[in-house]
């Protein structure tokens, strides 16, 4: 049986991971994004005010509540890299509430979101003082739902900033 060099997987999820968050690496090379820089999630948000992240739309979720879903859902994504068991007390439900942020809370909420990206990324990489369990399957499986997590938010933010856009 052959087996998938580590080296092979971490770089193919980590250049998953810049176009979800950041951008595609290379623009003219996309996976799901749009083929342009700052496509990613951070690039997405970057440019709102407060008032449209805090626009609610549909069932009441706003980009502000997305983003701060996903700054908790990496937090707890890294302490499984760092080896912990942080989803016995995973409180999903609470982690998509969200009050009225001012600028300044939004500016911080998005300094958040992406030092946990960054923070994940380093996990993930070559050099990372603390090795991934990469033979661990649940390890892996959360790896690839963090993937898939993320780009399903990305294309929610978008929508959401679209809706809120016609109020």
């Amino acid at each position: 049986m052959k087996t998938l060099p580590i080296d092979l997987l971490r770089d193919a999820i980590l250049k998953l991971m810049e176009e979800t968050y950041v951008a595609p690496p290379d623009p003219g090379e996309t996976w799901f994004t749009d083929n342009e820089p700052d496509a990613g999630i951070l690039g997405t948000i970057r440019g709102l005010d407060a008032d449209t992240a805090n626009t609610p739309v549909g069932d009441g979720t706003t980009v502000a509540s997305h983003v701060g879903h996903l700054v908790y859902a990496l937090g707890l994504f890294n302490r499984l890299l760092r080896g912990e068991n942080p989803y016995a007390d995973a409180d999903w439900k609470g982690s998509w509430s969200a009050r009225p942020l001012t600028d300044s809370e939004w500016s911080r909420l998005i300094q958040s979101l992406e030092d946990e990206y960054s923070r994940a990324r380093e996990a993930l990489s070559d050099h990372a003082p603390s090795p991934v369990a990469w033979e661990n399957p649940d390890v892996l499986t959360d790896i690839f739902a963090a993937l898939a997590h993320g780009a399903w938010h990305l294309g929610s933010i978008r929508k959401t900033i679209e809706v809120a856009a016609e109020r």
